[in-house]
């Protein structure tokens, strides 16, 4: 796999929902780091392979767009599966200064404490409730979020209308790392990454295998949102389709505790096909985990695991030594 190195060149935006117009009261909410869609469409504008992906579904989402992305840009047929042990995207890990980080919603925790995070959360859930404070402790901030207005005009350059977005702008001189399966190679570029025309510095790097943190193990953190479906508001983990690998999940670190949730994620907007991709539920980017054994070898869980969401960084085990 190719190493793709992202540094982005302004404020990015990677939208949840659709944007609200000033003088409607809403909240919105975009990611911190760039999702395997944003990644894929890239890639696949990068590569010049816009005009062949396919547009056609109609009455119903059927993932055919992100099928042809994913076949033109890592000749892989996506079968639409729960796992992946090889996923089209894996990823990002966080470059800042020379140090390896992992993105925790708006703040980043070094690879080097990623099994003390871990090792705390297990014991929140076991009942310490001063281990989720410890584990703040471990994290730093790496990007915020602030809001803008923005005009939207027609073609004789008069308003349309009006709307606000967040932007996401990182605090340090940041890389967003991931690992690609690419059939053609990539030159040093330019693209735009996420909605609103927002600008990125693309470059790829040595060829390899997956870091280390992809690698059999049982306890992990979630570096994507691992995207779910669930009929019912509460449910159990065996109850919950396309958490087929999960044994335990503890959540996510809010202020001083980890709360198990689960969120609204939107797949983007396409901008080959000019429509706007379903939202599907999800445990959020930064979520604690455990997987079953027979999940082990698994680098990536959910839907769409295949192209990269629900890609996992994982520990030795809870409380242990970190892998080779």
């Amino acid at each position: 796999m190719i190493q793709l190195a992202f540094r982005p060149l302004e404020p990015l935006r990677f939208g949840l929902r659709n944007l609200g117009g000033v003088d409607v009261f809403g909240v919105d909410e975009v990611a911190y780091i760039p999702p395997p869609t944003a990644v894929l469409g890239a890639l696949g504008a990068l590569l010049g392979l816009g005009a062949d992906v396919d547009c056609a579904w109609r009455d119903g989402y059927d993932f055919s767009d992100l099928k042809s992305l994913a076949k033109k840009v890592a000749g892989v047929d996506l079968a639409l599966a729960t796992r992946s042990n090889e996923p089209v995207l894996w990823g990002p890990l966080l470059s800042i200064r020379g140090e390896h980080l992992l993105p925790v919603g708006e703040y980043a925790l070094p690879v080097s404490l990623a099994e003390e995070y871990v090792e705390k959360a297990v014991r929140y859930y076991k009942g310490e409730e001063n281990a989720a404070k410890e584990a703040a402790k471990l994290l730093r901030r790496m990007a915020a979020a602030s809001e803008r207005i923005g005009v939207q005009l027609d073609v004789g350059k008069t308003v349309r209308y009006m709307y606000r977005a967040k932007y996401v702008a990182y605090v340090d001189d940041v890389e967003m790392l991931f690992w690609a399966r690419l059939v053609r190679k990539l030159d040093r570029a330019v693209v735009r990454l996420g909605g609103e025309g927002r600008l990125a510095a693309v470059e790829a790097r040595e060829e390899g295998a997956l870091p280390a943190g992809s690698q059999r193990d049982q306890y992990a953190i979630a570096l994507q949102p691992v995207l779910i479906y669930s009929d019912k508001p509460v449910a159990s983990v065996e109850e919950v389709t396309r958490l087929d690998c999960v044994e335990e999940v503890y959540g996510t670190l809010e202020e001083d505790r980890f709360k198990v949730r689960v969120v609204d994620f939107g797949l983007g907007f396409s901008e080959v096909c000019r429509r706007r991709r379903p939202m599907l539920k999800a445990l959020p980017q930064g979520t604690v985990l455990r997987l079953k054994s027979s999940c082990g070898d698994a680098a990536a869980i959910g839907i769409l695991s295949e192209i990269g969401f629900g890609s996992l960084y994982k520990v030795y085990k809870a409380g242990g030594s970190a892998q080779p």
